[in-house]
């Protein structure tokens, strides 16, 4: 039977062959916000959050990923992706806007100076978003879940599997109040997703072998620009 939910995160096989950990590098003149980097597992804001966060596209462009890893946590999708999610169902989020230029300085190019940085971001692309759940649910049957506490450290918790309570509806995207450092797709999003042939996303299977990895559609190795 297919799991109600899957544990989403991100696509790395396609960088194996590559100098790059990432697709993306946090721009060093966008400040980062130092009072809660973990943001997009809150369900506010900070207060030092921008009000666009900017991006260096490691291989000069992300049109091959629709669900960049940028080394920070984030869920940053693609609009195409986070559309695809919402035909499968509302869910309460909101968005950032993210810009994310490139980087390369090609054969082309005269050598860089101090306008570099802005005349690229005259073309970004903005197309992607980090996306914000503003509710989490309290869904987790945490006996069948195995959850285990540490009575020093609140907040660190242990789980075997994620077993969900019986006769609950499950949003596209999801995170729980047990463990809201996890987020989930459900088993209609995740199919939305294939269908749409989204490149991006991979799953972890909710019981089982937590670290088993699985993509749908598989993300192509990137290439630079012509000219790089």
């Amino acid at each position: 039977m297919t799991p109600p939910a899957s544990v989403l995160t991100w696509s790395t096989a396609h960088l194996r062959r590559t100098d790059e950990r990432d697709d993306l590098t946090p721009d060093p003149e966008t400040p980062v916000p130092l009072s809660n980097p973990n943001w997009p597992q809150d369900t506010t804001l900070p207060p030092d959050l921008p009000e666009q966060l900017v991006f260096a596209a490691n291989f000069g462009h992300v049109t091959y990923t629709h669900y960049p890893d940028s080394g920070t946590g984030w869920p940053i999708m693609s609009r195409a992706m986070l559309h695809t999610l919402l035909t499968a169902g509302p869910f309460p989020h909101r968005t950032v806007p993210v810009r994310i230029y490139d980087p390369v300085v090609y054969r082309r190019d005269p050598d860089p100076d101090e306008h570099f940085r802005a005349r690229r971001l005259e073309t970004a692309d903005d197309r992607f978003v980090v996306v914000q759940l503003t509710t989490h649910l309290d869904v987790l049957d945490e006996a069948a879940s195995g959850v285990r506490r540490d009575p020093d450290l609140p907040w660190w918790v242990d789980v075997d599997r994620y077993a969900f309570l019986p006769g609950v509806t499950l949003p596209p995207l999801f995170r729980v109040v047990t463990d809201p450092a996890v987020l989930f797709v459900s088993r209609a999003a995740r199919r939305a997703l294939a269908a749409a042939n989204l490149a991006g996303p991979v799953y972890r299977p909710i019981d089982g072998d937590l670290t088993q990895e699985v993509a749908d559609v598989p993300v192509p190795e990137p290439e630079l620009n012509e000219g790089a």
